[in-house]
């Protein structure tokens, strides 16, 4: 496939700012030196009260793509200023942004010419470098700390992307880029969410997956940074543990409540192909998770709940064969 034949799908840039002066300049360099440029990039702002607007202003003046600004009067918060952004973008495959990241030259063409070869394939992702607030590397892929193992690329390929992703749904939106006309299944984002795992649950099951192994982004990490996920071990395990685990009881139930979210949309989709079954596993996995957070108190009581459900296979199909149980037992300690 060559460079000519990704040119004929557009790609927009979404990108969503809320007083980001700090590194917005970086990361929207980044975008010129793509190899293959944007065929817009558009912004929503969220009411920023430092420069951000200024920076944003100077760089559409001189940027060799429209970029389209907009402002909101008031703050619309994270989830929704991404809706407004995606809402927003009209060219075939929208590319999440953060405002703090650097993207690597190949980026977008390296992840289109992924959809111009595969016309099936609805979501693509791809690997970023971990580095800190002066971009330099700290030993870390994204694809490590999110567990995305050569195991699960492999199910991935071969066409088992719902069930896989479904295990462990977490992905940043950096790293994603998707078909616009799937964009009717995605919005509006249902309250409470987090916009780019929505999307990386979501797609999967309407369309087929890809993947590049390239680190297409510097994933900068810093005090600001709003992702989650990325606690020391020792602090996760001292989360189990506080409050006789209640914080992970909520978690396990707000996964579950999510997941019963995407059972409902894609309930409501149209034209999805063996529906029923897609619905049955993401049921299956919301009550998996129901489970886990009603486990009892009681140390024996809770073992022989643990040990059932991983005999049902439950941790197998949707967590985690390993991690699964073992937070549950960590939770009762």
């Amino acid at each position: 496939m060559t460079a000519s034949m990704s040119q004929q799908l557009s790609a927009s840039i979404a990108l969503c700012t809320f007083n980001g002066s700090r590194f917005l300049r970086e990361q929207l360099q980044s975008y010129c030196s793509q190899t293959l440029l944007p065929g817009e990039l558009v912004v929503c702002d969220d009411a920023s009260s430092d420069d951000t607007l200024d920076i944003l202003n100077r760089f559409a003046d001189k940027a060799p793509f429209p970029v389209r600004i907009h402002c909101n009067r008031h703050r619309l918060g994270h989830l929704m200023n991404f809706e407004r952004t995606l809402s927003l973008c009209s060219g075939d495959i929208v590319f999440f942004s953060d405002q703090d990241d650097v993207w690597e030259p190949c980026k977008i063409k390296s992840m289109t010419e992924i959809f111009s070869r595969s016309p099936d394939i609805g979501l693509v992702f791809s690997d970023a470098s971990v580095v800190d607030e002066n971009l330099r590397p700290i030993g870390k892929s994204l694809w490590k700390v999110v567990h995305m193992t050569d195991a699960r690329l492999r199910q991935i390929e071969v066409g088992h992307a719902a069930e896989t992703i479904l295990k462990n749904f977490s992905m940043h939106g950096m790293v994603l880029a998707f078909r616009s006309n799937l964009r009717g299944i995605l919005l509006p984002f249902p309250e409470k969410t987090i916009h780019d795992i929505w999307v990386m649950l979501i797609l999967p099951f309407v369309s087929n997956v890809g993947f590049t192994p390239e680190l297409l982004v510097k994933y900068r990490r810093h005090s600001d940074t709003a992702t989650i996920g990325w606690d020391p071990l020792s602090n996760k395990i001292q989360k189990l543990r506080d409050r006789k685990g209640i914080r992970n009881r909520l978690k396990l139930l707000g996964q579950s409540d999510f997941i019963l979210k995407a059972h409902k949309r894609i309930a409501e989709a149209p034209n999805v192909i063996n529906k029923e079954s897609k619905l049955k596993l993401l049921l299956a996995a919301s009550e998996h998770y129901r489970r886990r957070a009603a486990l009892p108190a009681n140390r024996v009581a809770r073992s022989f709940f643990i040990l059932r459900e991983f005999l049902a296979l439950g941790y197998q199909r949707y967590s985690h064969p390993v991690r699964g149980p073992v937070k549950d037992i960590l939770m009762q300690l």
